[in-house]
């Protein structure tokens, strides 16, 4: 699961530097295209005109916010991966959990931008819309993560149960040498009439000789 969460943010990494939305308006009469309109996933827009002229509406923060975002959740997924303690499992999930969300946010709201073509359905230009690489791979990247977030809390919820056969500590010795301490202390413990009520076997014939001979009758 490691190494799809790594996968699915370096799908996503194109995006930081390219377009994942382009939107072009042509005027069928002339054959030209009069505006493309260049999206990227942390906000920014450039505007191309038919004379050459670009606009570009940056948006640094939120190329920083979003590199820092995929940077964090590579880092947190790698020690996830390297050292599964609690600590490590919480800051993975976290940070893959928000990694995923701003990806497929990104992603869903590209999908649903239908509406730019809806604008000019009434004034005759020729309207499309593109998704170019960047785009592609960042959709794959939305897909790739949603599963390997899954997979990643899946494998912590069962890391951080109890493991088969971990019945808590035992104190004291184990029960196979308990086992054997029993065995030992009753074949060295000295033997007493007291343990079954009866004395061991042939015990009853020790002691002294009493010799018995029959008496003569008087006479």
């Amino acid at each position: 699961m490691a190494g799809a969460a790594v996968l699915g943010l370096a799908l996503a990494g194109p995006a930081v530097v390219a377009p994942t939305y382009r939107l072009a308006i042509a005027d069928p009469g002339r054959g030209v295209v009069i505006q493309a309109q260049e999206s990227f996933s942390y906000g920014a827009t450039r505007i191309r005109l038919a004379g050459g002229r670009e606009d570009l509406v940056d948006n640094v923060p939120g190329r920083v916010l979003f590199v820092a975002v995929l940077v964090v959740a590579l880092v947190a997924v790698v020690g996830w991966a390297w050292r599964r303690g609690p600590g490590a499992t919480l800051v993975g999930v976290v940070a893959l959990a928000v990694a995923t969300t701003r990806v497929v946010g990104s992603a869903v709201e590209r999908l649903g931008r239908s509406s730019d073509i809806d604008r000019y359905a009434l004034t005759g230009l020729d309207v499309r819309s593109y998704t170019p690489a960047a785009g592609a791979a960042e959709n794959a990247a939305a897909v790739v993560l949603v599963l390997a977030l899954a997979g990643v809390v899946v494998l912590s919820v069962r890391g951080l149960g109890p493991r088969p056969g971990d019945d808590g500590p035992v104190s004291g010795i184990g029960v196979a040498d308990a086992a054997d301490t029993s065995d030992a202390s009753a074949v060295t413990r000295p033997r007493r009439a007291t343990d079954d009520g009866l004395q061991p076997p042939g015990r009853h014939l020790g002691g002294p000789e009493v010799g018995l001979r029959a008496e003569e009758p008087d006479r």
